[in-house]
């Protein structure tokens, strides 16, 4: 093969090798549209290619134009050639996700500023990021700076001569007046199209298939499939529900953290040729929420099929493995949907008790493109896709070797490619849905701390703990937005601890004080329970006191063996989310911890409410929660409450005012309502001729504080539209009560 090429010759390579091309085009931006619009215009693209940006192109195309936040509709789909405009905004999951949808002999045009100012160019994509902070900042551009040193390293084209990798850059500043695009003569074709009917499956889909096969002749089975995105997966799990649905009188669901995940799996099922009954989709969240009993009209659920396995937490899944006999277990291992290397590692052994018998597949050969795509290559590495893919063997914990926990900088991650893999790999196993963004953010973002434990032995060392942190608070108490916040009228992105602990409880102060919420923890496999996450956790406490900070705290889907984890560090359950979150199944739960002493009480308070409010919840929001789980969340609380020796009726009352202001929500004064109610109905708790308290005439309020949150319900007895009006009736109820007085 000649080292370079015609333009023309290239794209013939490409094709006829199905392999995918990029090309940087560096410049100002009508430059850089012009140099776009010549080239797709020479490869006569047509609807079939797309160009992604915020506005149309400014010349007259027959491609499609897409917007970023509407790139999931490439899911699943095909792209003869795509532009990204990045001049409107550098996303890496835009990137990711469009890649995803290029096809063998595309083109991936990336228009870009000249690299030797790019990187203090204002990137419209740090409007993600932009968290409300004190004082002004500005986003580092490291990952910018990142970008320029991996595009600025790929080979030049020139004139006639065009590298036959596929992978090259053109820039304005060498760009020869002679540059020109002869017309494309190649015909695109796509091997392996995905119309019903006329798909013939890979070896590789076939495999999956005769598997699924086998699993449904059996009492008890789990089975996985593993799969690099564009390898075919959701083909083929959906070739095989037909199957299956044709040849047995199974009842099937398929769950997954989003529906646009499982797209392609259906598009690939004939729903006219069964009982369309005996297949269902569900949400995380209302599958776990169902009575398996009468989810389906059968007796149980025959086949449990759970799709991007890898992004929902691996407590969910054990819970989800419970409703089938047989269950099969998909997942993306290198993808922007989430990581599924702590999915492999950690959760098969698991299940080994559990089912009878366990098959793994594992689709290699990409179907889109060719195997060892340059292209696929060069954006696993640029964007770490594939970094919890690779474990070091070089160093091991069973050795003389030593940690070492310390404090890294954005920086110190730029300037060192090996450690901001090896960081971001362990950030990847941390949470389910970790994506390309994250990269990005970890980067560019100046409110976030980072520590690090490394396994050294010898001249190596691994990266073998991470914790990442969030910079929160420390606003003055003048300022506007603090009021804003405590009123919920603001819910300014990058304060989840600060905001939610001022507007539930109407103090300002949780937003003065300066706070550290934790946003991933994690502990590479063979180096955990050594104590390596209290070290770092001691190391971040350190610190914390040494610059003055007021407390942290974190957030995560709450289940009992992470709260088992976090409740080590003596730390405060202050709020717990009232509905699962439909991707992970999980409730949300907020704890802190305060640093200094003057925050030891207001924390205490803080977890007093909580307590009080969890007890008024359990019998009407959170029916899901069990013993032991109550018994987690408020410890010896549980045992020695009592809503009538509930002191602070004087919270309660500002809660309701509060709600009648528009500052909270129903359900966050419902505890406060449940209370005095019961406070009315007892009249030797009037001691106080303040105490606000029900009469007989909120007949309204009390049925709803009986009744909620069965608002359909309530409305219907009250001859109401919904929830919104009976809500506003309440409020009426209760002002008329309050002037009654």
């Amino acid at each position: 093969m000649k080292k370079n090429q015609s333009f023309s010759s290239l794209m013939r390579t490409l094709r006829t090798e199905n392999r995918r091309g990029f090309l940087v085009l560096s410049g100002n931006q009508i430059w850089c549209h012009a140099r776009a619009a010549e080239i797709l215009s020479s490869l006569k693209a047509d609807q079939r290619s797309y160009w992604i940006s915020q506005h149309a192109p400014r010349q007259v195309l027959s491609v499609e134009h897409i917007q970023p936040n509407k790139i999931k509709a490439l899911l699943g789909n095909d792209a003869e050639h795509l532009v990204f405009d990045a001049w409107e905004g550098f996303s890496p999951d835009t990137l990711a996700v469009a890649s995803g949808a290029l096809c063998g002999g595309g083109l991936l045009i990336l228009l870009v500023p000249d690299l030797a100012a790019w990187e203090f160019f204002e990137d419209p994509d740090y409007e993600r990021f932009t968290a409300l902070r004190p004082t002004p900042y500005r986003m580092s551009g490291y990952f910018i700076a990142r970008s320029c040193r991996f595009f600025a390293s790929l080979p030049l084209a020139y004139k006639d001569h065009w590298p036959s990798e596929g992978l090259l850059l053109v820039s304005e500043d060498e760009y020869p007046q002679g540059f020109d695009f002869p017309a494309f003569d190649g015909v695109m074709t796509n091997k392996h199209g995905t119309v019903k009917g006329s798909f013939l499956p890979t070896d590789d889909q076939q495999k999956v298939i005769k598997g699924i096969d086998a699993l449904s002749r059996l009492p008890s089975a789990a089975l996985f499939v593993e799969a690099d995105r564009g390898r075919g997966k959701s083909v083929a799990l959906g070739l095989s529900i037909q199957s299956l649905l044709k040849s047995t009188e199974f009842s099937i669901a398929v769950v997954a953290p989003l529906a646009s995940n499982v797209a392609n799996l259906f598009a690939m099922i004939a729903v006219n040729e069964f009982d369309r009954s005996r297949l269902n989709y569900f949400a995380v969240d209302e599958l776990l929420s169902r009575d398996p009993k009468k989810s389906f009209g059968t007796p149980h659920l025959d086949i449990l099929l759970i799709d991007e396995a890898a992004a929902i937490p691996l407590p969910v899944l054990s819970d989800l493995s419970q409703l089938a006999p047989r269950v099969v277990f998909a997942t993306t291992l290198i993808g922007y949907e989430g990581s599924g290397r702590g999915f492999t590692l950690r959760f098969k052994d698991r299940l080994r008790h559990q089912f009878e018998q366990i098959f793994d597949f594992r689709l290699n050969h990409a179907i889109r493109w060719s195997d060892y795509d340059p292209l696929e290559q060069l954006l696993n590495k640029f964007l770490v896709l594939d970094a919890a893919t690779q474990k070091s063997t070089a160093v091991n914990s069973t050795g003389d070797g030593r940690y070492d926990t310390r404090k890294v900088t954005a920086k110190q991650l730029l300037c060192d490619e090996r450690l901001l893999r090896g960081v971001f790999s362990l950030l990847m196993q941390a949470h389910y849905q970790t994506r390309p963004s994250d990269l990005r953010q970890l980067l560019d973002a100046p409110y976030l701390k980072l520590w690090i434990t490394e396994y050294k032995h010898g001249h190596f060392s691994e990266v073998v703990g991470v914790l990442l942190c969030c910079d929160e608070g420390g606003f003055n108490e003048d300022d506007k937005c603090v009021h804003l916040i405590t009123s919920g009228q603001r819910r300014p992105r990058g304060n989840l601890l600060s905001q939610l602990l001022s507007q539930r409880s109407g103090q300002t102060m949780w937003c003065q004080y300066r706070s550290l919420r934790v946003m991933r923890i994690a502990i590479e496999e063979p180096h955990r329970r050594s104590g390596l996450a209290s070290d770092l956790i001691s190391t971040m406490e350190t610190y914390l006191t040494d610059n003055h900070y007021h407390y942290w705290g974190t957030s995560f889907g709450y289940h009992k063996d992470l709260l088992s984890f976090w409740n080590r560090f003596n730390i405060y359950v202050v709020n717990l989310g009232l509905h699962r979150d439909k991707a992970s199944g999980l409730h949300s739960m907020q704890l802190i911890k305060p640093v200094l002493s003057l925050l030891v009480e207001p924390s205490k308070q803080a977890f007093r409410h909580f307590v009080a409010d969890l007890m008024e919840y359990k019998k009407s929001y959170l029916t899901d929660l069990c013993r032991l789980d109550i018994a987690l969340l408020v410890g010896s609380c549980a045992h020695n409450y009592q809503p009538q020796n509930y002191a602070n009726r004087q919270h309660d009352t500002e809660q309701l005012n509060r709600f009648l202001l528009d500052q909270i929500t129903f359900d966050q004064v419902y505890p406060a309502l449940k209370r005095i109610r019961s406070a009315s109905n007892n009249t030797s708790l009037h001691t106080d001729e303040n105490d606000f308290y029900l009469t007989d005439t909120a007949v309204l309020t009390s049925f709803t504080v009986d009744n909620a949150p069965q608002w359909r319900m309530i409305a219907e007895h009250f001859c109401l539209s919904g929830r919104r009006e009976v809500i506003q009736a309440i409020k009426t109820e209760l002002i008329l009560q309050t002037r009654s007085k």
